[in-house]
């Protein structure tokens, strides 16, 4: 949204062909707010009328739906979840290999954050809900990968740093094809302590790599605890830390058990 390709669409809507509009997330009031003078522009010039006129609107969640019909369109819309493909399904991962390369120690379990390093991300409240229980999480390693986006890496390091727990966190900058496969195999545990999702595909991604999975309610996931193969609790760092303790007390093929449930449910 937002570019000349909304305008373009009209073109074919002058010759009565029908429209299909797949936000992704796009009208999230977080992600409205970011630039918003030049949204609020678009939108009055040609973005409403492209919004507003479509044949059909592509929801990935019911959460979605609300914010369509919260920015007042009333279009039909489906609702139709995003997926991972059977190659990904199918495809395996080095989780030595992983864990050499950027030197995790043997002896730690793997705790992964894998998306953008941005505000959005939630990685401020993981780093709070790491120092409220640093001594039981002492056996984790969390790894942290994706791209810095507005230099947020050094935001979270330095956050980390005063409140002590740097030597918990390694950034390993973004992954990409074999070796963020190979991440999701070293992992034991995936969160994304989010403010908001409109999908969240990197769930999708470690849960059909049969990891479980820790997330908050901005992320439409309720399923994780319907289908007993994660967490989804409030965006909170009290919240999160409470859910990393259980993770952390169970033993590992409880873990693996629920990351079963979860490549079952993708």
């Amino acid at each position: 949204l937002w570019t000349a390709q909304s305008r373009i669409t009209e073109t074919f809507r002058r010759r009565r062909t029908p429209t299909l509009i797949a936000p992704h997330g796009s009208l999230e009031p977080g992600a409205f707010h970011h630039s918003a003078w030049k949204k609020r522009i678009a939108l009055a010039w040609f973005e409403s009328r492209n919004l507003h006129l479509a044949s059909c609107l592509h929801a990935t969640s019911a959460d979605e739906l609300k914010t369509f019909r919260n920015f007042g369109l009333r279009s039909p819309v489906a609702i139709i979840a995003n997926g991972v493909t059977p190659e990904w399904l199918a495809s395996s991962g080095n989780a030595a290999a992983f864990r050499q390369r950027h030197q995790v120690p043997s002896g730690k379990r793997v705790m992964l954050f894998l998306s953008r390093l941005h505000a959005k991300k939630g990685l401020p409240l993981l780093i709070e809900a790491l120092t409220a229980h640093q001594q039981r999480l002492r056996g984790w390693a969390v790894v942290i990968a994706g791209t810095d986006e507005h230099r947020h890496r050094a935001e979270i390091e330095r956050h980390a740093r005063r409140r002590g727990v740097a030597e918990m966190v390694r950034f390993v900058g973004p992954v990409y094809d074999q070796e963020k496969r190979d991440a999701y195999a070293a992992a034991d545990l995936f969160v994304l302590p989010t403010h908001t999702e409109n999908f969240g595909i990197v769930i999708a991604e470690a849960l059909a790599c049969g990891v479980p999975v820790l997330t908050t309610h901005g992320a439409p996931w309720s399923d994780l605890d319907t289908h007993r193969c994660g967490w989804w609790v409030p965006i909170d760092a009290g919240a999160i830390g409470t859910a990393l303790v259980d993770a952390a007390g169970r033993p590992a093929g409880e873990l693996k058990a629920m990351g079963q449930r979860g490549r079952d449910l993708v």
